[in-house]
């Protein structure tokens, strides 16, 4: 039996909205977070689908309903296990879903793709210049808890917690990088383009190479070793760009809206098939 796809998306995700009319409707119109890619993948025989877990709520809440939702798919498919394909944040759902909520036998592989495995700085100086006051005062209205969860401190201590599990299970897991130059990214990162740019270096906007690359290896405490596989991004891309929406900067390259896209699409699909 072939194995799920399952797209893990990050924080604050940008299609909000849809959700939000699809729930009340039951009319799902409009952008989608990766943008085009399941639809792309379900064409070419992979069965994916994508997840839709709390906004930009804690790690711990996050992981758990991601949790719920392989149980659903694997229970729905009759499959044993699901791969997962995650964005950003997504990515520490999922490695904080295998170690705490028991689900290591259900994940074949989990591919992360622009995940602060190491938090960043723009993290830091979000909370340092408000960004606490910020998530108190909206408490009431929405959980912002999660920000917290990708804070560089936040993110060294789950490292340290998981590392001897995630060492020793039977999870296969691959890491990918992208990066940008600040021309090319898009306006609404540039800033923090700047700001990682002098503290951590190369990144995609959001979250340093660096970080993204989590680590070439694992080791437990009792010497059990585990390679991470390191695969770069088919192109220069920055975090939007990772799920496949694409902004005037790729002119820049000569990639129009539809060669952008195709070439995301297929590295997905490069993804799912090479598990």
């Amino acid at each position: 039996m072939a194995v799920p796809v399952i797209l893990a998306h990050g924080i604050f995700r940008f299609d909000a909205l849809r959700i939000f009319i699809r729930d009340h409707t039951g009319i799902d119109i409009g952008l989608h977070y990766f943008d085009g890619i399941a639809d792309f993948l379900v064409h070419n025989g992979i069965q994916a689908e994508e997840t839709d877990v709390n906004f930009a709520g804690p790690l711990e809440l996050r992981a758990k309903e991601l949790a719920a939702r392989v149980d659903d798919v694997l229970k729905r498919t009759g499959a044993e296990q699901v791969d997962i394909i995650a964005h950003s944040m997504g990515g520490l759902d999922a490695r904080k879903m295998i170690v705490d909520e028991g689900m290591a036998s259900k994940v074949r592989v989990l591919t992360t793709i622009g995940t602060p495995h190491h938090g960043t700085s723009a993290a830091d100086l979000g909370l340092r210049i408000g960004g606490g006051i910020l998530i108190a005062g909206l408490k009431p209205v929405i959980d912002l808890k999660g920000f917290q969860d990708l804070t560089t401190t936040a993110c060294r201590a789950f490292n340290q917690r998981a590392n001897d599990a995630e060492a020793t299970n039977r999870v296969r897991y691959r890491a990918v990088t992208a990066s940008e130059s600040l021309e090319r990214t898009t306006p609404l990162l540039q800033s923090t383009w700047v700001q990682i740019r002098s503290v951590e270096g190369d990144s995609d906007g959001i979250v340093p190479t660096s970080s993204q690359r989590w680590a070439d290896r694992l080791m437990s405490r009792e010497g059990a070793t585990k390679a991470i596989e390191q695969i770069a991004f088919p192109l220069p891309a920055d975090h939007l760009n990772e799920v496949g929406v694409w902004d005037t900067g790729e002119l820049l390259a000569g990639l129009d809206l539809q060669t952008y896209q195709n070439r995301v699409r297929e590295f997905y699909l490069m993804l799912a098939k090479s598990a």
